[in-house]
């Protein structure tokens, strides 16, 4: 029988941990959101597009940028998942939340970049 990802011989203390961590990175989700809608309000309204103002065209932006939310938001649980790994594969105990402030900083970084990236190149 094949062995469970997260085994442990005090199953209780496993799944409150595991609780405990995917509950952090919620809670921090909120704060992934306001720094992304940040990032995409910047691009929107700061970004020059070359266009003048048309209905159409500013609904299909919003249309786009609701959906790079969603997006960057599946990747956000990339997040949780990678700490969860990390602490299982290569035991990290010791660093407490460190390792979950690390993964959230450079995950954000990242994506924020990106963000700006796809805001001054992509014209749409």
């Amino acid at each position: 029988m094949s062995e469970d990802l997260l085994d442990s011989t005090d199953e209780q203390s496993t799944d409150s941990s595991i609780l405990s961590n995917v509950r952090w990175w919620e809670r921090m989700r909120i704060w992934y959101n306001v720094i992304i809608v940040g990032m995409l309000v910047t691009s929107f309204f700061f970004v020059r597009y070359g266009s003048s103002y048309n209905y159409w065209r500013v609904t299909e932006r919003v249309i786009v940028l609701a959906i790079y939310l969603v997006i960057a938001n599946l990747f956000y649980c990339l997040g949780w998942g990678l700490d969860l790994l990390f602490r299982h594969y290569f035991k990290i105990r010791g660093f407490g939340k460190g390792l979950n402030i690390g993964l959230f900083s450079v995950g954000t970084l990242l994506v924020a970049l990106f963000t700006l990236f796809i805001s001054f190149v992509v014209r749409f």
